[in-house]
């Protein structure tokens, strides 16, 4: 009887270290997932982020090609001539139903007689005016195609997507 009395009193409080250890190591677990948690959180926003901008700027070259004749106008035609490695045209798309501005448009003319000022814009060194494409439908002697370069970016300046059109004119 001593004995297990003995052994009782060496026994007390340990149940209670028990459930401290446990409640910290369950605490412990819970601050790393609410940590993990709110990372993915933070990375899924960042990302969605990214596309919407990836998405305006595209939208935004979409427009371009729907719509040439908001850049392609005879002044701009008439710079290129003048001067072809300096020409550009720069221009806001605006989203029609908010009126928010999604990305800024530069459409430079591709030309392969400033090779540095292509490389600076990041355009092919390419001639400028050639004849049009074999059975695409347009005369070679009175019709050219005309190459150039457009660049769609956010207004945040993150994100800007390049891509090349090529427009048939008159000669």
């Amino acid at each position: 009887m001593v004995l297990e009395i003995r052994r009782r009193k060496a026994e007390r409080g340990s149940a209670l270290i028990i459930v401290l250890i446990t409640v910290f190591f369950l605490g412990a677990i819970w601050m790393v997932g609410l940590t993990r948690t709110g990372e993915e959180f933070s990375q899924v926003g960042a990302k969605q982020a990214s596309v919407a901008r990836l998405y305006a700027a595209e939208q935004a070259l979409v427009t371009a090609y729907e719509r040439p004749s908001t850049w392609l106008t005879d002044t701009f035609l008439q710079d290129a001539a003048a001067d072809i490695a300096r020409a550009s045209i720069t221009t806001p798309v605006a989203d029609p139903g908010t009126g928010k501005v999604l990305a800024q448009l530069t459409i430079r003319p591709i030309q392969n007689i400033d090779a540095a000022a292509a490389q600076s814009n990041r355009l092919p060194a390419q001639v400028h005016a050639t004849a049009p494409p074999v059975d695409s439908g347009y005369g070679l002697n009175k019709f050219a195609v005309r190459r150039f370069g457009v660049s769609a970016a956010t207004p945040d300046g993150r994100t800007e997507v390049h891509s090349g059109v090529w427009i048939v004119l008159n000669k």
